[in-house]
């Protein structure tokens, strides 16, 4: 069963029955594979399923997604049931590649000018040089 922050999440109308296929059809073909066999080997109680991974909506968009679930067994330790929460990370990793492409452009421009650029701390620490 899906919440309704969930069917939000995932882009899925409130009146479809979730299934394990739905979950799976929205993974995204790169990451399917791997998220596959982690949530696999979780249920057979080699794993935990604690991840990061991108599904793609009906539409197109792709979400960066965290998932983590843990698996309820029965007396037996028989899986009977998986319970776990999902969340958006998109915003999270969209600022995390725009610092990164930040961080290069600044380093290219650094390491490709002539002059000698350095920064020092309030101790007289030097924190970064470029090549000159």
């Amino acid at each position: 069963t899906w919440n309704e922050r969930m069917f939000e999440l995932m882009g899925v109308p409130d009146d479809v029955e979730p299934t394990y296929d739905t979950w799976r059809e929205m993974l995204h073909p790169e990451d399917e594979p791997w998220v596959v066999a982690l949530l696999k080997s979780a249920v057979v109680g080699k794993g935990i399923f604690d991840t990061l991974f991108r599904i793609r909506l009906a539409d197109g968009t792709v979400k960066h997604v965290r998932a983590s679930a843990r698996v309820e067994r029965d007396a037996k330790g028989v899986p009977i049931a998986m319970t776990g929460l999902t969340w958006d990370v998109s915003a999270a990793k969209e600022a995390e590649e725009a610092l990164r492409e930040s961080e290069e452009r600044t380093r290219l421009l650094l390491n490709s000018t002539g002059e000698a650029i350095y920064g020092i701390d309030l101790d007289g620490r030097c924190t970064f040089a470029n090549q000159r």
